[in-house]
């Protein structure tokens, strides 16, 4: 059952949230590389830290979609290969990125690329974000009860290339 969250934009706390109200049951797609495009998350958001550098060890918390509290330990920067539905590619380096062990799935901030610069659009149903030369498409769709998210898959990288929380190098 999809779950709702509704939280207080306007609090206080240093609690992070991320929303993704999917239906894990219905989420066979859903890899160890996709990212969900998230709106309402604060940061972005992984499960796994392979391939972080520039870590820091914390422990914050973060609210998630069905109202749990979970802790985020490390905060870094990831490369990554984000590999488009048509077989595009694009480099990017995503920092700010907390790595929350126990998160089911990795939460792409819109938020944070909007704050760094990017712009968002859509093509039908599907989000892009934009900053000169680069975008990243969400271009696959998932179906959850009474909706759909959209989602990227970013595998990693080693290559130097575009920096997104969002700049550019």
């Amino acid at each position: 059952m999809i779950q709702r969250f509704v939280t207080d934009y306007n609090s206080k706390d240093d609690e992070d949230i991320a929303l993704s109200n999917i239906d894990k049951e219905r989420t066979d797609k859903i890899g160890r590389n996709t990212w969900l495009a998230d709106s309402g998350a604060s940061c972005h958001l992984t499960n796994s830290d392979d391939g972080m550098f520039d870590v820091q060890v914390i422990s914050s918390p973060v609210k998630i979609g069905n109202g749990k509290a979970l802790t985020a330990t490390k905060i870094g920067k990831m490369r990554r290969k984000i590999i488009q539905k048509n077989g595009d590619t694009v480099d990017i380096t995503l920092t700010e990125v907390k790595y929350v062990e126990d998160l089911w799935v990795n939460l792409f901030s819109i938020g944070k690329g909007l704050q760094n610069g990017f712009n968002i659009g859509n093509k039908g149903i599907n989000i892009f974000i934009t900053k000169g030369k680069t975008t990243i498409t969400f271009d696959k769709i998932m179906r959850t009860n009474k909706g759909l998210i959209l989602v990227v898959d970013m595998l990693p990288s080693t290559r130097k290339s575009c920096v997104a929380t969002m700049m550019l190098d």
